[in-house]
């Protein structure tokens, strides 16, 4: 009898290797790396630069619209447009990465995590990736339940220093809930 896990490893061999492959190829080219976040089964890609010599916390985050293009990219040749979704696995998750390769881990998340680096990779964002960020953070925050910017901000603290937000988080963060 195969196991959930194993049956899920032979897929992803069978019909993602290529696309992964392709994608790790595509981020070592743009010298990014990316953690797919998963949070309730929807995916929140979080791209770093790849540079370990960056020392300020808003140079670390890549651009989530360059990704996003060389995430597509990756898949037309192969399962398509929303391959990374069909990469997660149904089923409880085990709290460990499914997926580890180079520059690409994929891993449940938790949603306070994912809205602190949504959030601090705002400050360098471009205007593309800030639009599809924000429509994440709002997502986030209803999903968490948030009710005011005060609580957003309190589940940013054990991520984020202010000096590591935007300067216009708390405004941003109370327009997001109202």
């Amino acid at each position: 009898m195969t196991s959930l896990a194993g049956a899920f490893a032979l897929s992803l061999d069978t019909q993602y290797d290529d696309a992964l492959d392709r994608l790790e190829r595509a981020l070592d080219h743009a010298e990014m790396e990316v953690e797919i976040c998963v949070v309730g089964g929807a995916i929140f890609p979080i791209p770093f630069v790849s540079d370990s010599t960056l020392r300020r916390p808003e140079q670390f985050f890549a651009s989530l619209s360059h990704f996003r293009r060389l995430a597509q990219s990756a898949g037309r040749e192969g399962p398509g447009l929303g391959w990374l979704r069909n990469l997660v696995p149904r089923g409880p998750g085990t709290g460990e990465p499914w997926i580890d390769r180079g520059s690409v881990r994929m891993f449940v998340a938790p949603a306070e995590y994912v809205l602190a680096m949504r959030c601090m990779g705002l400050k360098s964002e471009t205007a593309d990736g800030a639009k599809e960020a924000v429509s994440d953070l709002r997502f986030l925050l209803r999903a968490l339940g948030v009710r005011s910017g005060t609580e957003a901000r309190q589940l940013l603290t054990p991520y984020a220093t202010d000096a590591q937000l935007p300067v216009d988080m708390d405004e941003l963060l109370e327009h997001l809930v109202a």
